[in-house]
Protein backbone atom coordinates (compact mmCIF):
# COMPACT_ATOMS: atom_id res chain seq x y z
CA UNK A 1 0.00 0.00 0.00
CA UNK A 2 2.21 2.37 1.21
CA UNK A 3 4.85 1.68 -2.29
CA UNK A 4 1.36 2.67 -4.44
CA UNK A 5 1.05 5.58 -2.51
CA UNK A 6 4.92 6.46 -3.18
CA UNK A 7 4.10 5.87 -7.17
CA UNK A 8 1.00 7.84 -7.54
CA UNK A 9 2.43 11.07 -5.50
CA UNK A 10 5.40 10.53 -7.68
CA UNK A 11 3.15 10.95 -10.53
CA UNK A 12 1.03 13.56 -9.48
CA UNK A 13 4.45 15.26 -8.84
CA UNK A 14 5.87 15.01 -12.26
CA UNK A 15 2.45 15.65 -13.80
CA UNK A 16 2.30 18.92 -11.79
CA UNK A 17 5.79 19.56 -12.99
CA UNK A 18 5.57 18.84 -16.66
CA UNK A 19 2.65 20.67 -16.39
CA UNK A 20 4.01 24.22 -14.92
CA UNK A 21 6.81 23.52 -17.83
CA UNK A 22 4.60 23.88 -20.76
CA UNK A 23 4.31 26.68 -22.88
CA UNK A 24 0.86 28.84 -22.59
CA UNK A 25 -0.61 28.56 -26.31
CA UNK A 26 -2.76 31.25 -27.32
CA UNK A 27 -5.68 30.23 -29.10
CA UNK A 28 -6.43 32.16 -32.16
CA UNK A 29 -9.44 34.42 -32.57
CA UNK A 30 -11.12 33.06 -35.58
CA UNK A 31 -14.29 35.67 -36.85
CA UNK A 32 -17.56 34.28 -37.29
CA UNK A 33 -17.74 32.28 -40.13
CA UNK A 34 -21.61 33.10 -40.66
CA UNK A 35 -20.87 36.89 -40.68
CA UNK A 36 -17.95 36.25 -42.85
CA UNK A 37 -20.15 34.71 -45.20
CA UNK A 38 -22.78 37.40 -45.14
CA UNK A 39 -20.16 40.25 -45.81
CA UNK A 40 -18.81 37.98 -48.49
CA UNK A 41 -22.17 37.69 -50.12
CA UNK A 42 -22.99 41.72 -49.39
CA UNK A 43 -19.25 42.65 -51.09
CA UNK A 44 -20.54 40.40 -53.75
CA UNK A 45 -23.43 41.38 -54.84
CA UNK A 46 -22.81 45.61 -53.74
CA UNK A 47 -19.14 45.88 -56.02
CA UNK A 48 -16.06 46.62 -55.17
CA UNK A 49 -16.79 50.72 -55.49
CA UNK A 50 -19.85 50.71 -53.69
CA UNK A 51 -18.37 48.63 -50.58
CA UNK A 52 -15.71 51.30 -50.73
CA UNK A 53 -18.13 53.81 -50.45
CA UNK A 54 -20.33 52.08 -47.48
CA UNK A 55 -16.74 51.56 -45.57
CA UNK A 56 -15.98 55.06 -45.69
CA UNK A 57 -19.53 56.43 -44.73
CA UNK A 58 -19.33 53.87 -41.79
CA UNK A 59 -15.45 55.10 -40.98
CA UNK A 60 -16.85 58.76 -41.14
CA UNK A 61 -19.91 58.83 -38.83
CA UNK A 62 -17.86 56.50 -36.52
CA UNK A 63 -15.11 59.64 -36.14
CA UNK A 64 -17.71 62.11 -35.54
CA UNK A 65 -18.55 59.85 -32.68
CA UNK A 66 -15.43 58.67 -31.64
CA UNK A 67 -14.36 62.34 -31.15
CA UNK A 68 -17.70 63.71 -29.95
CA UNK A 69 -17.30 66.63 -32.98
CA UNK A 70 -20.43 67.04 -33.97
CA UNK A 71 -20.53 70.52 -32.82
CA UNK A 72 -17.68 71.23 -35.38
CA UNK A 73 -18.69 69.69 -38.36
CA UNK A 74 -21.77 70.08 -40.80
CA UNK A 75 -23.19 68.10 -43.40
CA UNK A 76 -21.14 69.63 -45.99
CA UNK A 77 -17.98 68.27 -44.20
CA UNK A 78 -19.17 64.92 -43.77
CA UNK A 79 -19.77 65.18 -47.44
CA UNK A 80 -16.38 66.31 -48.11
CA UNK A 81 -14.84 63.95 -45.79
CA UNK A 82 -16.17 60.88 -47.33
CA UNK A 83 -14.86 61.96 -50.72
CA UNK A 84 -10.91 62.24 -48.63
CA UNK A 85 -11.38 59.18 -47.10
CA UNK A 86 -12.52 57.41 -50.31
CA UNK A 87 -9.03 58.57 -52.28
CA UNK A 88 -7.14 57.59 -49.37
CA UNK A 89 -8.49 53.89 -48.68
CA UNK A 90 -7.91 53.38 -52.55
CA UNK A 91 -4.26 54.89 -51.84
CA UNK A 92 -3.40 53.15 -49.03
CA UNK A 93 -4.82 50.08 -49.66
CA UNK A 94 -4.15 50.02 -53.30
CA UNK A 95 -7.95 49.37 -54.71
CA UNK A 96 -11.34 49.04 -53.84
CA UNK A 97 -11.31 45.55 -54.60
CA UNK A 98 -8.06 45.49 -51.74
CA UNK A 99 -10.54 47.67 -49.45
CA UNK A 100 -13.63 45.26 -50.15
CA UNK A 101 -11.47 42.08 -49.21
CA UNK A 102 -10.66 43.38 -45.94
CA UNK A 103 -14.08 44.06 -45.05
CA UNK A 104 -15.62 41.06 -45.72
CA UNK A 105 -13.11 39.05 -43.25
CA UNK A 106 -12.62 41.96 -40.73
CA UNK A 107 -15.99 44.06 -41.03
CA UNK A 108 -16.22 48.13 -40.45
CA UNK A 109 -15.16 47.71 -37.55
CA UNK A 110 -11.71 47.40 -38.79
CA UNK A 111 -11.88 50.08 -40.29
CA UNK A 112 -13.17 52.70 -38.05
CA UNK A 113 -10.25 51.53 -35.44
CA UNK A 114 -7.28 51.53 -37.84
CA UNK A 115 -8.43 55.13 -40.22
CA UNK A 116 -10.96 57.06 -37.59
CA UNK A 117 -7.93 59.41 -37.28
CA UNK A 118 -7.70 59.73 -40.82
CA UNK A 119 -11.72 60.29 -40.94
CA UNK A 120 -11.47 62.81 -38.34
CA UNK A 121 -8.98 64.82 -39.70
CA UNK A 122 -10.86 64.69 -42.94
CA UNK A 123 -13.72 66.18 -41.07
CA UNK A 124 -11.79 69.09 -39.58
CA UNK A 125 -10.81 70.50 -43.05
CA UNK A 126 -6.95 68.34 -43.50
CA UNK A 127 -6.22 66.90 -47.13
CA UNK A 128 -5.60 63.33 -46.74
CA UNK A 129 -2.67 61.49 -48.38
CA UNK A 130 -3.93 60.46 -51.66
CA UNK A 131 -2.51 59.11 -55.20
CA UNK A 132 -1.06 62.21 -56.96
CA UNK A 133 1.95 61.57 -59.17
CA UNK A 134 2.77 58.64 -57.74
CA UNK A 135 2.99 59.27 -54.28
CA UNK A 136 0.98 60.41 -51.19
CA UNK A 137 0.61 64.10 -51.06
CA UNK A 138 -0.37 65.71 -47.64
CA UNK A 139 -1.81 69.14 -47.35
CA UNK A 140 -2.05 71.59 -44.21
CA UNK A 141 -5.56 72.66 -43.40
CA UNK A 142 -5.94 76.46 -43.03
CA UNK A 143 -6.80 76.56 -39.23
CA UNK A 144 -3.32 75.22 -38.57
CA UNK A 145 -1.95 77.90 -40.90
CA UNK A 146 -3.83 81.10 -38.91
CA UNK A 147 -2.96 79.70 -35.66
CA UNK A 148 0.85 79.69 -36.82
CA UNK A 149 0.12 83.12 -38.22
CA UNK A 150 -1.39 84.09 -34.92
CA UNK A 151 1.81 82.98 -32.77
CA UNK A 152 3.79 84.47 -35.65
CA UNK A 153 2.08 88.05 -35.18
CA UNK A 154 2.17 87.96 -31.29
CA UNK A 155 6.35 87.00 -31.18
CA UNK A 156 6.95 89.25 -33.73
CA UNK A 157 5.63 92.37 -31.25
CA UNK A 158 8.71 90.88 -28.82
CA UNK A 159 11.14 90.49 -31.95
CA UNK A 160 10.39 94.05 -32.91
CA UNK A 161 10.68 95.47 -29.59
CA UNK A 162 14.07 93.35 -29.31
CA UNK A 163 15.34 95.13 -32.05
CA UNK A 164 14.46 98.52 -30.73
CA UNK A 165 15.76 97.74 -27.63
CA UNK A 166 19.32 96.46 -29.08
CA UNK A 167 19.77 98.50 -32.24
CA UNK A 168 18.00 101.45 -32.11
CA UNK A 169 15.21 100.42 -35.24
CA UNK A 170 11.74 101.91 -34.40
CA UNK A 171 9.39 98.76 -32.90
CA UNK A 172 6.14 99.62 -35.47
CA UNK A 173 8.99 99.48 -38.77
CA UNK A 174 10.15 96.14 -37.92
CA UNK A 175 6.80 94.57 -36.40
CA UNK A 176 5.84 95.64 -40.00
CA UNK A 177 8.42 94.18 -42.05
CA UNK A 178 8.03 90.90 -39.74
CA UNK A 179 4.43 90.42 -39.74
CA UNK A 180 4.77 91.03 -43.89
CA UNK A 181 6.96 88.02 -43.97
CA UNK A 182 4.55 85.90 -41.56
CA UNK A 183 1.57 86.84 -43.78
CA UNK A 184 3.77 85.61 -47.06
CA UNK A 185 4.56 82.65 -45.14
CA UNK A 186 1.42 81.51 -44.33
CA UNK A 187 0.05 82.02 -48.35
CA UNK A 188 3.02 79.98 -48.98
CA UNK A 189 1.79 77.28 -46.64
CA UNK A 190 -1.55 77.01 -48.05
CA UNK A 191 0.11 75.61 -50.89
CA UNK A 192 2.92 73.16 -49.81
CA UNK A 193 2.14 69.78 -50.00
CA UNK A 194 4.12 67.00 -47.86
CA UNK A 195 5.35 63.78 -49.41
CA UNK A 196 4.42 60.95 -46.49
CA UNK A 197 4.97 56.74 -47.02
CA UNK A 198 1.86 54.57 -47.02
CA UNK A 199 2.87 53.58 -43.78
CA UNK A 200 2.20 57.13 -42.24
CA UNK A 201 -0.09 56.76 -39.10
CA UNK A 202 -2.11 60.33 -38.23
CA UNK A 203 -0.97 61.74 -35.22
CA UNK A 204 -4.07 62.08 -32.14
CA UNK A 205 -2.42 65.40 -31.29
CA UNK A 206 -2.54 67.12 -34.15
CA UNK A 207 -6.30 66.35 -34.32
CA UNK A 208 -6.65 67.25 -30.71
CA UNK A 209 -5.14 70.45 -31.19
CA UNK A 210 -7.13 70.97 -34.50
CA UNK A 211 -10.51 70.91 -32.62
CA UNK A 212 -9.33 72.62 -29.56
CA UNK A 213 -8.17 76.09 -31.95
CA UNK A 214 -11.38 75.50 -33.66
CA UNK A 215 -13.74 75.47 -30.09
CA UNK A 216 -12.07 78.47 -29.09
CA UNK A 217 -9.23 80.25 -31.07
CA UNK A 218 -7.98 82.71 -28.52
CA UNK A 219 -7.34 80.30 -26.17
CA UNK A 220 -5.54 77.99 -28.29
CA UNK A 221 -3.48 80.84 -29.38
CA UNK A 222 -2.90 81.64 -26.05
CA UNK A 223 -1.62 77.86 -24.69
CA UNK A 224 0.72 77.82 -27.71
CA UNK A 225 2.32 80.75 -27.57
CA UNK A 226 2.53 80.52 -23.23
CA UNK A 227 4.17 76.48 -24.74
CA UNK A 228 6.71 79.30 -27.43
CA UNK A 229 7.55 81.45 -24.21
CA UNK A 230 8.79 78.78 -22.19
CA UNK A 231 10.69 77.29 -24.59
CA UNK A 232 12.63 80.49 -25.52
CA UNK A 233 12.83 81.07 -21.93
CA UNK A 234 14.55 77.58 -21.15
CA UNK A 235 17.25 77.97 -23.59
Amino acid sequence: MKIFLLVVTGLLLTTTIHAQKLPKVKTPKVGNPLKTAERTLDATVEGDTKTLHKIVEHTTAYAVEHYKMTDLVTKKDVERANDEMYAFLKWKMGSPTAAAAQYTTAGYSHFEKAYGDEAAAALLGFELPKEKGGHGEFIIPPVLIQLRLAVARATNQLAAQALQDTYGIPSFISAMLLNALAEQEANTLKRVGINLPHDYDFPNGLLQLTMEARRDPQGTRARVQKLIDQKVAKK
